[in-house]
């Protein structure tokens, strides 16, 4: 791979690749490098959901939001091809992929910083954002300064993320142990039966309670009621449809692959109607 050296970089092809993935819909961008290879690192903010829907999915969840940052990502790759001048699927989407760390990159890139909850967070968009990159055809030596933690930062004082945690899967700063993690948990199987949240898959409690989403979240909330309910985050189906109903449901959500168990996510959300139900029982029986 020819690389352009700092003094031969083409500054203005670096602010073309910035302006096609602006005009591609992406909010951040920024270029990282690592072993010799140049990524484009971009950020595209979580679609808005309904309230009802956010009850039983996490936000991401609440539509197939990779899906379209890949479909967006595909569009942009067809540009950078006429910009670079070469065929495009050379240029590698890389979203959820073991071939690259997303998130080490787009802290590199200057899309965000660590916080304490383990996500990238962007100014505004917090963290409720899909990270993914495009494997450019050059080497780009670049320089610049990622955005650094300073020790008057928020985030070091900040530990709102950890104490809202209800399984204590951040009590590492700025590491998630999966194994305690309630949506790593739905996505393998069945959820602590301790645990009384009504939502069966995704948890949003981390990003909720962080002060940089406080801003996305008004704006989340603001649009909800203009959107109607995806099929897959009705409650009902969940607790009272067939196996059958809930394949049809899902079959054009982020829960359509097979890796994620439906049967154990159907059976969460019925063990907990079952508590439920028991509780408002024990309440009423403890008034009469």
């Amino acid at each position: 791979m020819r690389p352009l050296g700092a003094s031969d970089t083409d500054e203005s092809l670096i602010e073309s690749i910035h302006r096609l993935a602006r005009q591609s819909g992406f909010v951040k961008s920024g270029i990282a490098n690592v072993n010799d290879q140049s990524y484009l690192m971009l950020a595209l903010p979580y679609l808005p959901a309904t309230i009802a829907s956010r009850r039983v999915m996490g936000l991401f969840a609440c539509h197939d939001n990779y899906y379209y940052a890949v479909d967006l990502a595909k569009k942009l790759r067809r540009e950078l091809g006429i910009l670079f001048a070469v065929p495009h699927k050379q240029l590698e989407i890389l979203c959820n992929s073991q071939k690259i760390n997303e998130k080490a990159l787009a802290v590199q890139a200057g899309l965000g910083f660590y916080g304490k909850n383990s996500l990238v967070i962007t100014q505004p968009y917090g963290s409720f954002v899909v990270l993914l990159g495009i494997q450019l055809p050059l080497f780009l030596n670049i320089r610049h300064s990622p955005i650094q933690l300073q020790q008057d930062h928020p985030c070091h004082a900040c530990n709102l993320c950890q104490v809202a945690c209800p399984t204590k899967a951040l009590h590492r700063a700025y590491h998630l142990d999966r194994t305690l993690c309630l949506q790593s948990m739905a996505s393998n199987g069945l959820l602590p039966m301790h645990n009384t949240m009504p939502v069966i898959y995704g948890c949003d409690i981390c990003q909720n309670v962080c002060p940089y989403n406080r801003e996305a979240s008004a704006y989340y909330y603001q649009h909800a009621d203009e959107l109607e309910e995806e099929p897959w985050c009705s409650m009902e189906l969940w607790e009272k449809g067939t196996l059958a109903d809930i394949e049809s449901a899902v079959a054009k959500s982020p829960l359509r692959f097979r890796w994620l168990d439906k049967r154990a996510l159907m059976l969460n959300a019925r063990l907990r109607y079952l508590q439920r139900t028991l509780v408002g029982v024990q309440s009423k029986e403890k008034k009469t």
